[in-house]
């Protein structure tokens, strides 16, 4: 009866520990009620590799302006995996006309994420002139 009994505890034991493992999750700590509300926009914007945004998901897009009057965007990103992504990604500005302002910037930057992780990518425009942007996300060609 005692075997039994034991038995039973360690076997519920083992569903408590295994059921504790399987979050997906990492650990990040945030204010309750947050003083700075981001302005998220719908946006269409945004261009990923197919493959890409199978695992990482943007969530949303937050656009302000400096005192200076340059054009800032912040990109929220989620990755759906339990593993890290290595992708790269690139933004181009344009001015009020749709022309693209050329810059040294303009080249594509490597980044990881977590799985699980959510992460911003913040950039600031290379010109006051700046008045709207696309993001071009690519899934990075090393393996």
């Amino acid at each position: 009866m005692k075997t039994k009994i034991i038995f039973a505890m360690a076997a519920l034991g083992a569903i408590l520990l295994s059921a504790g493992c399987a979050t997906r999750s990492i650990n990040t700590v945030e204010a309750a009620q947050p003083e700075g509300i981001p302005y998220m926009v719908a946006d269409k914007r945004i261009i990923t590799d197919p493959s890409l945004s199978r695992n990482v998901y943007v969530i949303g897009v937050n656009e302000s302006f400096t005192e200076a009057g340059y054009k800032k965007v912040q990109i929220q990103i989620y990755n759906r995996t339990r593993s890290m992504k290595a992708f790269t990604y690139r933004v181009e500005w344009f001015d009020q006309d749709g022309m693209i302002i050329t810059s040294p910037l303009a080249n594509r930057t490597p980044i990881q994420i977590e799985g699980g992780q959510k992460r911003n990518i913040a950039v600031l425009a290379t010109s006051p002139k700046a008045v709207d942007f696309r993001f071009t996300f690519l899934e990075s060609m090393e393996r």
